[in-house]
């Protein structure tokens, strides 16, 4: 089954992922954002030296990703993640008060800067090309970035996610 898009044509959809070394403390993220079209406009394999839970790496791919939607001049008006959890208390705007209370208020903080930003949990099979350059960055040693493109190891996963 294809992807659908359903948003504007001005509008840029941001998939993220974090996936995590624990015994080399790094943690690599995936970004890949979209046009209403499907086509790639840019993506980016990024990573951190630090061991953190798996709830705090997954927000911080999603603060990343809209960080640099932001720095390429394409915010995203939707994030999606496989990681239902978060995006449930980005939505409701709970857990403030937890451990995660910070990144939390860092993510809304960037919510409210520009245009309202949606958070979607999805299936990891709908998010295999994020994931795919998050596991790409656990092995990089600079980070990497490309402009209205995907780096070739990742075409035919982006082919097959592509929407109709």
């Amino acid at each position: 089954m294809k992807n659908v898009m359903l948003y504007a044509p001005d509008q840029y959809k941001t998939n993220c992922c974090s996936v995590f070394d624990r015994g080399k403390g790094r943690i690599g993220f995936g970004i890949i954002i979209r046009n209403s079209k499907g086509e790639i406009m840019a993506s980016s394999a990024q990573f951190i030296e630090a061991r953190f839970s798996i709830k705090m790496s997954q927000l911080l791919a999603i603060k990343r990703s809209i960080l640099f939607g932001m720095d390429c001049g394409l915010a995203p008006n939707t994030v999606e993640i496989n990681e239902s959890v978060s995006v449930n208390w980005l939505s409701s705007g709970s857990h403030k008060d937890s451990e995660y209370g910070v990144i939390l208020d860092e993510i809304d903080d960037l919510m409210h800067s520009g245009d309202r930003i949606v958070f979607c949990g999805i299936p990891k099979r709908a998010n295999m090309p994020a994931i795919a350059l998050a596991k790409e960055a656990l092995k990089i040693s600079e980070e990497a970035f490309w402009m209205e493109e995907c780096p070739p190891f990742i075409n035919d996963i982006v082919k097959a996610d592509k929407p109709m």
